[in-house]
């Protein structure tokens, strides 16, 4: 998905390329090139900000960093496989997963690698962050919160579906939809389900908040909106 941030929208390409360009009349501002013509490799991960640079990952396995303004490279960090996921920009960290099951956890300005974990199953969806904490889910239906510092496993949620989006955060609960049909409700404290929803098709995308609405979309075309009722949210 294409990043809006001020006046520029920041956009990647299966081309191998980053672009800039002005919200106001889709001007080109700079153009970021991740490898030689004909070398380059397709970007499925889309791009994320701290407000300084923009971070995306690639499918040449690499992890860049890229000034907002410049468009010049600032780091780069190369993975063993594949990215797909959005990075998650929190305290100064970048988080990242590929394909090949592996977390990395970067410093934003250096790019100096801070820990790392290894999954064993493709991660496909980006990560949340609340405070010092990162909530990752994988294809072999855990979602895991780690600490921001240290990479220490906080608690471990299990469902029985492929999770393919990054849960939504908000007042401390973590919302989360996996292909099992089942949107969930879950402590960010201690991994708990609060409750869970039977959707009339697979989630593969991140629920959103708008005003006091709680919105999902499954498949094939359906779109749920959960108002909250003191506990398990009724569904209009």
């Amino acid at each position: 998905d294409p990043l809006l941030y001020d006046d520029h929208l920041f956009v990647t390409t299966l081309d191998g390329l980053l672009y800039c360009i002005k919200k106001s009349d889709g001007m080109e501002v700079w153009k970021f090139e991740s490898g030689g013509e004909g070398k380059r490799k397709p970007i499925r991960s889309s791009p994320a900000t701290d407000g300084h640079l923009i971070i995306f990952g690639g499918d040449d396995g690499v992890i860049y960093a890229v000034d907002r303004s410049t468009g010049m490279l600032r780091w780069k960090v190369r993975t063993d496989v594949s990215i797909f996921a959005a990075p998650v920009i929190a305290n100064g960290r970048v988080l990242v997963g590929n394909i090949g099951g592996n977390i990395y956890c970067l410093d934003l300005t250096s790019g100096a690698l801070l820990w790392k974990k290894e999954l064993g199953a493709p991660i496909y969806g980006a990560a949340a962050a609340t405070g010092d904490r990162f909530f990752l889910g994988s294809s072999d239906g855990t979602l895991k919160a780690y600490d921001g510092a240290t990479g220490r496993e906080h608690w471990l949620f299990t469902t029985r579906g492929v999770l393919s989006s990054a849960p939504l955060i908000s007042e401390n609960v973590l919302y989360l939809g996996s292909l099992d049909r089942m949107l969930y409700a879950i402590d960010a404290n201690t991994g708990v389900e609060l409750w869970r929803y039977h959707a009339p098709g697979r989630i593969r995308v991140s629920p959103v908040i708008w005003n006091d609405v709680l919105l999902v979309t499954s498949e094939d075309k359906y779109v749920l909106a959960f108002k909250p009722q003191g506990g398990e949210p009724e569904v209009q």
